[in-house]
């Protein structure tokens, strides 16, 4: 579209609807621009990867001008790229039957993600400094993702460098992200523990405008028409909720955008917004003009950062439904040893007043070796201790306390606990990991049991008595 230059604002409306069934209305509200472009999608930008949200600005590439001219955004900064549109825009609110037409629901569903976990690769939610790991989640609806990584458990800025920020489309259903391990400054998170804010995203509805010089009103404003349940998103502005960031950034390739900027300053150009960012978590009201920049008129240099802000760039606007916020926690070692008991006994079913062996064994999984670690396997009543061999370290048989010490990883470690059994009621004897150096990422194979009976009838279960078929076969 192309306005001359004239210096005259336009105020056109358009009505998009996304492909989940969110029906907005978008009001330019005076922008100025010389010639521009507007559409609509669900990732607004992409990252240097082509996949991820980008949930910035797009600055166009002085080195552009022989295939069209900055003006034009052929070349952008940074490997960014644009998505392409994938929701209708409308001229006027589109009826019932050209919604049920293109097969879009009337009706949106309110997003509900659940069953939020992170799984380490060393097991259970513990992964090793500098890998990384990868998250799991269930949403009802299709959408997006947002997975915010906390570096002090209170602030969940997803801009923030020190904490990670992951969000991307994905269908309804069970779903897996993978994690680098780093943060959102490209560094490695530190050992610790830390705690995981996730939501899904329904509705989510990206309005870039490309080469806009001027907008001194601020707008768009873009108005969420059927909320779900009648219900405005617990957003400022509620149901004229957005979100936008006109700072410089660090793409995944590892630039600066806009070259030579300091990231988190705002983007350069003439009369940049006096807030250069919304709140990342609970965004601004569209109505207002707190993104307001540019001129009344003029400013069309097509020179990157020459002219008025908007003049040579693509500038992100967005706003969606959030789901409920679910919770999960992920640890970071430095090392780890996970430590798996096994346990057998020689007989389950003795003579009462035999001796039995149990056979207790400590495998080293990894990937460390353990500088100290022990296992406790007290005796219980019913029995009586015997002797203890084990292949290395010493078994103490007072407090059952079987002590290791160093173990290779990859190694075993194995303690035979010979003991008299004295009765024929059932008792199980159960050994367990008490402590190891360093960490036992994985809990769930640190005890093992084994159950003996003592019988009058050697070799048979329960209380000796021999089952019929035995004794008139």
């Amino acid at each position: 579209l192309f306005t001359g230059g004239n210096g005259l604002p336009v105020f056109p409306t358009v009505y998009p609807i996304t492909s989940d069934g969110y029906r907005y209305q978008v009001d330019l509200r005076g922008m100025d621009p010389n010639g521009w472009l507007v559409y609509g999608n669900q990732r607004g930008f992409l990252d240097s990867d082509g996949t991820t949200p980008l949930y910035h600005d797009a600055v166009a590439d002085a080195t552009s001008n022989a295939t069209g001219g900055p003006g034009q955004l052929v070349g952008i900064q940074g490997g960014v790229t644009f998505d392409r549109p994938s929701f209708p825009l409308f001229f006027e609110a589109p009826s019932a039957a050209v919604i049920a037409a293109l097969g879009i629901p009337a009706t949106p569903t309110a997003p509900v993600m659940t069953s939020l976990a992170f799984i380490g690769n060393l097991g259970g939610n513990t992964s090793l400094l500098n890998s990384g790991g990868t998250f799991t989640y269930t949403s009802n609806v299709p959408g997006v993702y947002d997975i915010v990584i906390s570096r002090d458990g209170v602030n969940f800025d997803p801009t923030l460098p020190a904490n990670r920020s992951l969000r991307g489309a994905r269908p309804a259903g069970a779903q897996t992200v993978t994690w680098d391990g780093k943060d959102n400054s490209g560094a490695f998170f530190p050992v610790g523990t830390f705690q995981v804010h996730a939501s899904f995203h329904g509705g989510e509805y990206h309005f870039p405008m490309i080469d806009v010089e001027n907008d001194t009103q601020g707008g768009p404003t873009i108005t969420l028409l059927n909320p779900p349940g009648g219900v405005c998103p617990p957003l400022t502005g509620g149901c004229q909720s957005g979100f936008y960031d006109d700072r410089a950034y660090t793409t995944l390739n590892g630039t600066v955008v806009d070259s030579g900027n300091t990231v988190g300053s705002v983007l350069c150009g003439v009369t940049p917004p006096a807030t250069s960012f919304s709140d990342p978590i609970i965004g601004f009201s569209t109505a207002s003009a707190q993104r307001a920049f540019g001129a009344a008129s003029g400013g069309n240099t097509n020179v990157p950062c020459t002219g008025s802000f908007g003049d040579a760039k693509g500038l992100d606007t967005w706003t969606y439904y959030p789901s409920n916020m679910v919770l999960a926690p992920l640890n970071i070692v430095a090392t780890a040893a996970d430590i798996a008991v096994a346990k057998s006994v020689s007989d389950p079913t003795p003579a009462v007043g035999a001796n039995v062996t149990f056979t207790i064994t400590a495998h080293n999984n990894g990937p460390d070796p353990t500088t100290a670690l022990q296992v406790t396997d007290v005796v219980p009543a019913g029995l009586t201790f015997v002797s203890a061999t084990p292949s290395q370290g010493t078994y103490t048989a007072g407090t059952g306390v079987w002590d290791i010490g160093v173990l290779a990883s990859g190694a075993t470690a194995t303690l035979q606990v010979t003991v008299t059994v004295n009765g024929t009621s059932p008792v199980t004897n159960v050994a367990t990991r008490t402590s190891s150096t360093p960490a036992d990422p994985n809990g769930s194979n640190d005890s093992a049991s084994s159950t003996v009976t003592g019988s009058t009838i050697p070799g048979l279960p329960n209380n000796g008595v021999a089952p019929l078929a035995q004794l008139w076969p």
